[in-house]
């Protein structure tokens, strides 16, 4: 366990780490450990600017927050290529929110929608 031989529990960051490993397994199906982890990172340096001016000058919090949601947005990008190549080569089962939204098309256009806009939306659920 991530608490085993340690004097003091960072349980912030555990708790981070929990909610994002739940989340990222009901939403996109995700499991692995090493992604989560630079997730939690990333979704911590951008929850800092929420409270901060939206000044967007290098040395600033929300100047690293928007380096990082370009991170954390490449990362769930990735994700969803992997994601539409399983589940091409599966028989397109969808099995959670991440594969309805790859899976199905805008009911009044017919059209899908664009990995960058999926990978958006995604990381407004998490």
């Amino acid at each position: 366990m991530y608490w085993d031989g340690k004097q003091v529990v960072e349980a912030h960051r555990l708790s981070q780490l929990l909610v994002l490993t739940l989340a990222t397994k009901f939403f996109m199906g995700l499991e692995d450990h090493g992604r989560i982890d630079k997730l939690v990172d990333l979704m911590d340096t951008m929850m800092l600017a929420l409270h901060t001016m939206p000044v967007n000058i290098p040395g600033t919090v929300f100047y690293r927050a928007m380096k990082t949601t370009q991170a954390a947005r490449e990362i769930f990008q990735s994700f969803i290529k992997e994601k539409r190549a399983a589940m091409a080569s599966t028989g397109n089962k969808v099995l959670d929110v991440l594969s309805y939204m790859i899976s199905t098309p805008d009911p009044g256009t017919g059209k899908f929608m664009p990995d960058n806009e999926i990978a958006d939306k995604i990381m407004v659920v998490e």
